[in-house]
């Protein structure tokens, strides 16, 4: 048998490895398995990618580990829910909000793409960006996050970097 035939045996839920080590929020297993070169995007039997396992549940540095290599935050569940949705959910319906703040404020990054490709009705879009700009409003106020200095906006078009600013 293959050395890596594991990464792609699911249990009966529709989970295999990477899938569970995200639900333990277990960072190091995590890492085995990519040096291992499994798949990040790989699909539970609910059409959930091991980013959106992770956002649901509030795991940070798990959801960041994800990003930093390659997760893509832009696909789709089975139900047509981004992952900019499946956070907004979860901030709305925690007991404890906050602790998304710090995911908020890494989702919040990609908002003007989801505006671009028009993940859901612009009004959906709308309202999942201002649950999460309000998440992260909160983790300012209460100290889990510290206030950054706003970055402008850059455009895939905008090659010039500097555009509208005189120089």
């Amino acid at each position: 048998m293959d050395r890596g035939a594991y990464r792609r045996i699911w249990n009966a839920e529709g989970l295999c490895a990477i899938h569970l080590a995200v639900l333990a929020n277990n960072l190091p297993v995590l890492k085995a398995l990519k040096s291992d070169a499994i798949e990040l995007n790989l699909r539970t039997k609910a059409g959930f990618t091991p980013i959106m396992l992770a956002i649901q549940q509030g795991f940070f540095a798990v959801a960041d580990y994800l990003l930093q290599y390659g997760s893509d935050p832009y696909l789709l569940d089975n139900q047509g829910r981004s992952c900019l949705t499946i956070l907004a959910e979860a901030i709305r319906s925690a007991p404890d909000q906050l602790v998304f703040a710090p995911l908020a404020r890494r989702f919040l990054e990609f908002a003007a793409d989801y505006h671009l490709d028009f993940l859901g009705t612009q009004e959906a879009v709308d309202s999942d960006i201002m649950t999460l700009s309000d998440c992260e409003k909160k983790g300012i106020a209460d100290g889990r996050l510290q206030q950054q200095e706003a970055l402008p906006v850059q455009h895939f078009d905008d090659t010039e970097g500097d555009r509208g600013r005189g120089g």
